[in-house]
């Protein structure tokens, strides 16, 4: 898995000297603006990449090295109340209904932060190209296969991007 160091190199472009590592996956998006869209995922992943977990920890209760799109596009974190009664509801759902629903709740900044911390991100950015003047994709490193990206789909789509494929 690449270190801080070179993932902050390659979000950064420079896309030498790094080895092809044996599990990469891509994640492809549609976008009316692919490019200002690779550029927001970038500037965001680039906020936090090289902080320590304590640090992360400190900027959900306290963000100051996020990008202000990004913060003001997390859900607000909800009541005890709140939380069990959207669960309740969630499970009445079929299971192609749960997905939907998650995905339309939106993250909290704490539980993205959280996935973004270095003990539980099991990704790294590698590279991203466009695909066509309303498409992209941003290939990734993985530690294997299932790994969560949850993180980076939202982080995709509150960037501007209109459809994000699952790998």
């Amino acid at each position: 898995m690449l270190s801080a160091e070179e993932e902050i190199r390659r979000l950064e472009g420079d896309l030498s000297g790094s080895p092809t590592p044996e599990m990469l996956f891509n994640v492809a998006f549609t976008a009316s603006d692919p490019t200002g869209v690779l550029e927001r995922v970038r500037d965001a992943i680039l906020s936090i990449v090289h902080l320590s977990t304590s640090e992360i920890e400190e900027e959900a209760s306290r963000p100051n090295r996020l990008p202000s799109w990004l913060v003001v596009s997390f859900a607000p974190e909800q009541t005890e109340e709140e939380v069990a009664n959207w669960l309740a509801w969630w499970r009445s759902l079929g299971d192609d209904a749960r997905a939907g629903a998650e995905e339309a709740k939106g993250w909290t900044l704490p539980d993205w932060l959280y996935w973004m911390t270095p003990g539980e991100r099991s990704w790294a950015w590698w590279d991203a190209v466009l695909t066509s003047p309303t498409s992209a994709t941003i290939t990734v490193e993985a530690d294997g296969w299932p790994t969560p990206i949850g993180a980076l789909r939202w982080l995709i789509k509150a960037a501007g991007a209109e459809v994000v494929s699952n790998p």
